[in-house]
């Protein structure tokens, strides 16, 4: 996976994990059914507008909270690709790079609006936009292999099976 393009679905700060999956939906079965409130407690109508391939891009202390893992899975769930945004909750961040949802943190909230394609390319730190580009820290080699797994799991049993 080098290059993720996809269409932007701007949020604004401080989207906690209860807004990203409401928690009286925690307990509602498999994920995919789960899946259908992704962002529904951040906006009644949002779930809606979610689209597989979607690049979710967001401001300040994304995914700060409880419940990560299912928050997580549940944007996977509906084709989000990746999540960008000016600072994650330490617990999310983790949690998506163990799902292998790449997250990352750059200010480009201001940058693109909702419906722009943009384009991230993990292995060089590039985001392209339609107004121009922006650089971001890269992920360590081991990162990437867990990302390019589909997720943590994948990748090790990956690594153990070349020993």
């Amino acid at each position: 996976m080098k290059e993720i393009t996809g269409k932007v679905l701007k949020l604004g700060d401080s989207i906690g994990t209860a807004q990203i999956l409401p928690e009286k939906y925690l307990s509602d079965g498999s994920i995919s059914k789960i899946a259908k409130h992704v962002l529904e407690g951040y906006s009644e109508g949002f779930p809606a507008k979610m689209q597989e391939g979607g690049v979710l891009v967001a401001g300040l202390h994304f995914g700060w909270g409880p419940a990560t893992a299912r928050a997580v899975a549940a944007l996977k769930a509906v084709g989000i690709r990746c999540v960008i945004a000016k600072s994650f909750g330490r617990a999310f961040f983790r949690g998506a790079i163990n799902e292998g949802l790449p997250a990352i943190a750059v200010n480009i909230v201001g940058e693109v609006s909702d419906g722009d394609i943009i384009t991230i390319n993990l292995e060089q730190g590039e985001i392209t936009y339609p107004g121009g580009e922006m650089s971001f820290a890269l992920y360590p080699e081991f990162v990437l292999n867990i990302v390019r797994s589909g997720d943590l799991i994948a990748a090790i049993k990956k690594e153990l099976g070349k020993k």
